[in-house]
């Protein structure tokens, strides 16, 4: 995507030929940093790749391209896409694709891709595995012995790399299960020759001062009365309502910068040059994983999805934490949208991936979510999952989602492509302009906008640009939205978690430990939202309806207030009303507040009551 043109060049070169349409000074500063290998830095306020001709570059790529099943194996009663059906040799798919990525705009070959595509014209990144391939986390990771074991691993993968200017990074990993709680109570548990532990039981020590009864404040010790005791054996459960997971994550955090710091070397020892990626996070990352991973990383990668955003919207909160945190750009390493109504018979199976009804509603949802990203000045791009749809009768692991840029048979999803083309085109300006664009400022008060036919159902029909409420801190635990209607307002907060009930004595105890939403509304008494563990949410008021939308790590709560819930007076005026609003990981000691005026007044009021006769 050129920066310059504006649009979709006729031939596949011309989309490797990056950002131009720079200031004179920007120009001079880029023709003094050229080099042989794409590098990231910011420019004009915004993070950009910078390709080896010193321009900037916004990748958008696509994932898996491949040709598919093979003529060998090739089983027409299980139906999927492969290449030779339709060319008549793997050179004849290569063009012909490189010629699709032309019209359609991509400029980068994602993860997991033909070694054709990796070797033709255009950019792409390469996945190492290197953690994958030795257990990591779940391994001995402190073992001296372990950065041997990674060195050997990356022996046999960067060397023959790393002199080619066209790969643009490494991912060192794809989703590894970076789990405190769940890490913690898995290490406690290995023989007590396992470096790994014996590290664990002595962070304990220090933390505990070797004083057991301090430490049985915070777990449950089974089979173990002593510090000596635990050395020898035993394992601990979390106490409800103590501070273990402050001890998890630090844990936690030694495990990961053992695991970054031993990569990094790793790969350098062969690559002095390519950008390393990180290892794709799977759209959840405890903050101390990011600051582990930030000295050993050139760009905090992730994959990224909200199966509650279906319309495309973008939860602004997660990869703004992740670049708080890190201070490094974001790679948004897959995203998707799958429709039921596709070519391929694809089923989309449990419903745990964004998936809406039609193609149209697709290429919408698409369109969305792509221009979202390439708004965020810290994103310097974004990576399609994937180029063809999945198996009819799923995938080696049963995974059969409508994914593809392509179905089956070889045929573009029309509609998708053609928003893609449009989208990509358009990405590096909406980048540029959001580098320059003036930072946000906290508004005295907010307009409330009006809530859809049924606010309790889910967020996708809410006015999301309008009902956000900007977080009082630089990064935010969740998203906070706000709307109304004549009788009632209603929030909605989206965030992540996960507490991993198995390592209490029992999911009773772990209940004891969800994330507390307080919230407070002109002169009436606080209102208590517990939740995050399963799909179970508790409400302090009865007045107060209430729904929990959760899969997987992505919880969205729904509450409905009523307007005689709080500050009378104010809501018979139309007056503002004051707005105080708390998340609380009390495990962690992490907390995010909001506050804001909110006038939902007369005027939107009718207008939201008639928003809802109209859907009637």
């Amino acid at each position: 995507m050129s920066l310059q043109d504006g649009r979709v060049n006729g031939t596949f070169l011309s989309i490797i030929v990056a950002v131009g349409v720079l200031s004179a000074g920007a120009q001079d500063a880029a023709a003094a940093r050229r080099s042989e290998f794409y590098r990231v830095a910011e420019v004009d306020g915004a993070w950009w790749f910078i390709a080896p001709d010193g321009n900037r570059f916004f990748s958008s790529g696509v994932n898996v391209v491949d040709v598919g099943g093979t003529r060998e194996k090739y089983n027409p009663q299980r139906p999927e896409y492969a290449a030779f059906r339709h060319y008549p040799d793997r050179a004849a798919w290569v063009a012909a694709t490189h010629e699709r990525f032309a019209a359609w705009g991509f400029n980068t070959v994602g993860g997991w891709s033909a070694e054709e595509m990796m070797t033709g014209p255009l950019p792409y990144t390469a996945v190492l595995h290197l953690g994958r391939e030795l257990g990591v986390p779940w391994n001995d990771v402190l073992d001296p012995g372990f950065a041997e074991q990674v060195a050997a691993v990356a022996e046999q993968k960067v060397p023959r790399r790393a002199d080619d200017p066209r790969l643009i990074g490494w991912y060192t990993d794809n989703e590894l299960a970076w789990f405190a709680d769940t890490l913690f109570g898995f290490h406690i548990a290995q023989p007590a020759k396992s470096f790994t532990r014996q590290a664990l039981v002595n962070l304990l020590r220090k933390q505990y001062g070797d004083d057991f009864a301090r430490l049985e404040q915070d777990f449950v010790a089974v089979k173990a009365t002593s510090f000596d005791e635990l050395d020898a054996g035993g394992k601990l459960l979390l106490r409800p309502g103590g501070r273990g997971m402050e001890v998890a994550d630090s844990f936690l955090c030694l495990v990961a910068e053992r695991f970054y710091q031993t990569a990094h070397a790793a790969i350098r020892r062969h690559d002095a040059n390519h950008l390393i990626l990180g290892d794709r996070y799977h759209g959840f990352c405890p903050d101390v994983v990011a600051e582990a991973a930030a000295p050993y990383v050139d760009v905090i990668s992730t994959n990224f999805d909200q199966p509650d955003w279906t319309d495309g919207q973008l939860p602004a909160f997660y990869l703004e934490r992740l670049h708080q945190l890190t201070g490094r750009p974001i790679l948004v390493t897959e995203y998707y949208v799958a429709a039921h109504d596709n070519r391929s018979g694809n089923k989309n199976t449990g419903n745990i991936f964004t998936t809406v009804a039609t193609q149209q509603q697709r290429a919408a949802a698409v369109g969305t979510r792509l221009s979202s990203l390439a708004s965020l000045r810290y994103v310097v791009g974004a990576h399609w999952f994937q180029f063809s749809d999945e198996p009819t009768n799923g995938r080696h692991d049963g995974e059969d989602y409508n994914f593809g840029l392509v179905d089956i048979e070889n045929r573009p999803y029309e509609e998708l492509v053609a928003v893609f083309a449009k989208t990509n085109a358009a990405a590096p300006q909406l980048h540029a302009a959001a580098g320059l664009a003036p930072p946000k400022k906290n508004a005295e008060s907010l307009p409330v906008p009006a809530a859809p036919a049924d606010p309790l159902a889910g967020i996708a029909d809410w006015d999301q640009a309008l009902a956000l409420v900007p977080c009082n801190e630089p990064s935010s635990l969740g998203d906070l939205l706000v709307s109304c209607d004549a009788g009632r307002v209603y929030f909605a907060l989206g965030c992540s978690t996960y507490v991993d009930s198995d390592t209490y004595a029992d999911e009773r105890s772990a209940k004891r430990d969800r994330l507390v939403w307080q919230i407070s509304l002109g002169g009436g008494p606080p209102i208590h939202v517990g939740f995050g563990v399963g799909d179970e949410v508790s409400v302090s008021d009865r007045t107060v309806d209430s729904r929990v939308h959760q899969r997987g790590l992505r919880y969205t709560v729904i509450v409905a207030v009523p307007r005689e819930r709080f500050d009378r007076e104010a809501s018979q005026k139309g007056d503002p009303v004051r707005l105080a609003t708390s998340l609380e990981d009390a495990r962690r000691g992490a907390r995010t507040t909001w506050s804001a005026k909110l006038e939902c007044n007369e005027a939107v009021r009718e207008a939201a009551s008639a928003s809802a006769t109209r859907a009637q």
